[in-house]
């Protein structure tokens, strides 16, 4: 099947059928990642959840739609400003430069080591250093970047250390909310919960919390606010809300420097192709990586404590809203003790910044990653959708190689892997928590690769 997938591409490009996405670019990909983990002791007979530092090894395969078969921008025949993706416009189209990288971490408990797929962006440009071969050379030096996660949404809340419903000073000065949707606020956005436990058991959803009963409550009023809808933390019960689950999904944004060429793919190619990737091509990039995880819990709380109890009955001394000192001498703690204590939101998470982005995650990752071009990829790892498969995908026309790039690559890290099952992650009960999909509709749907 993958030898006649690759002849099976090969004239159908050249007759114009997968006119767009005929040969995405396909890259092993690693990365060793230290990140905030939990792990349960005992104190003063109580077992209460600690936060320490863990180490994660990252494989899997990088695919690029390098034909832009998922963009309305390099779309055949289409208007970029006559599409709509399922939130309307197209207004994080990515071009030739959005992929999907299939990934495993070989660092996870067992029984949620399994693949996940994460939205890309890759940017970056090769450098023409022989200037003597008058622009002939065909190696040379490459840099660029990879982000990993969610597209970039405008926040519609103010920030959160002036979301109270009192009037407060610092200084004598009355502190106001800034209007919504002004520069410098900024969200990344989920893709419905697919990298769900890639980095553990504990990197989930608090499943099934009753409402009012969570420090996670506050998510919702504080964090789901800035995301579009159907890409929001997601509540599977009806209204009013009795059962809430939590969970943002994971990014990495990492930078490198590396190689271009022009590779020849190995495979069975006929009538006539004997080249595929005629224009250069980044080959290798390796860098350095920061990123953001959810965890489930915070560090400190109960075990098993359906009410989320802080272990220290003083749950000032776990306030994490602001990096400063107590008595920093614009009257913070007056105004900590005012809208955290009196309105009674200390259970309210900090909305970490990266700058100008609302991170939507917990806790924090760093570390080193790489890709290099595999040009075997196409002919002995990519496996063409089923029949079956088709029909239940209904791939967006052109994506077909992309979706035997994703199968192959999740078939290749775990042979157990379920591609697809119609359902989304969010809507599964908590006893079927680890048997998971790969892609779900909204995920396929939002990112163009089904209808």
């Amino acid at each position: 099947m993958k030898k006649l997938l690759i002849a099976t591409l090969a004239v159908t490009a050249a007759g114009g059928a997968f006119a767009a996405g005929s040969f995405p670019l396909v890259y092993d990909y690693k990365a060793s990642v230290k990140h905030m983990y939990l792990k349960e002791v005992k104190v003063n007979g109580t077992l209460v959840y600690q936060k320490y530092q863990k180490s994660a090894s990252l494989k899997g395969y990088l695919i690029m739609d390098d034909e832009g078969a998922t963009s309305a921008s390099y779309a055949d025949g289409a208007s970029y400003f006559g599409l709509a993706d399922n939130s309307g416009t197209y207004t994080a189209d990515q071009g030739r430069n959005r992929g999907f990288l299939v990934v495993q971490n070989s660092s996870a408990e067992a029984k949620v080591r399994v693949p996940k797929i994460l939205p890309a962006v890759m940017d970056g440009k090769w450098l023409d250093t022989q200037f003597k071969k008058n622009h002939a050379a065909t190696t040379g030096i490459a840099e660029g970047t990879l982000f990993l996660g969610g597209d970039n949404f405008v926040a519609t809340r103010e920030k959160l250390e002036l979301n109270n419903t009192g009037v407060h000073t610092i200084n004598a000065t009355a502190l106001t909310a800034p209007a919504a949707n002004v520069p410098g606020l900024s969200a990344i956005s989920d893709y419905v919960w697919t990298s769900v436990y890639l980095f553990g058991q504990f990197n989930g959803p608090n499943w099934y919390q009753t409402a009012g009963a969570s420090p996670f409550d506050a998510f919702e009023k504080a964090w789901d606010g800035n995301l579009p809808p159907g890409i929001a933390t997601w509540n599977n019960a009806t209204t009013p809300k009795t059962v809430i689950n939590y969970y943002h999904d994971t990014w990495l944004n990492g930078a490198g420097i590396g190689k271009y060429g022009t590779p020849d793919p190995v495979g069975d190619l006929c009538c006539g192709l004997t080249k595929v990737n005629q224009n250069r091509i980044i080959t290798q990039l390796s860098g350095g990586l920061k990123g953001g995880i959810f965890l489930c819990t915070e560090n400190g709380i109960g075990v098993n404590s359906a009410q989320y109890d802080w272990f220290d009955a003083w749950n000032g001394a776990w306030e994490n809203q602001f990096a400063c000192c107590s008595d920093e001498p614009r009257e913070v703690a007056t105004y900590l003790g005012a809208t955290f204590v009196a309105a009674g939101d200390k259970w309210q998470n900090d909305l970490w910044q990266d700058g100008p982005f609302e991170q939507e995650t917990t806790d924090v990752a760093y570390g080193t990653w790489s890709i290099k071009y595999n040009n075997a990829f196409l002919s002995k790892i990519a496996q063409e959708l089923t029949p079956a498969q088709t029909a239940a995908i209904n791939p967006v026309g052109g994506t077909e190689p992309l979706w035997a790039c994703i199968k192959g690559a999740a078939l290749k890290l775990n042979k157990n892997t379920t591609l697809w099952d119609g359902t989304e992650i969010y809507n599964k009960a908590s006893g079927q928590r680890f048997n998971l999909p790969l892609i779900t509709p909204e995920f396929a749907k939002y990112y163009s690769l089904a209808q």
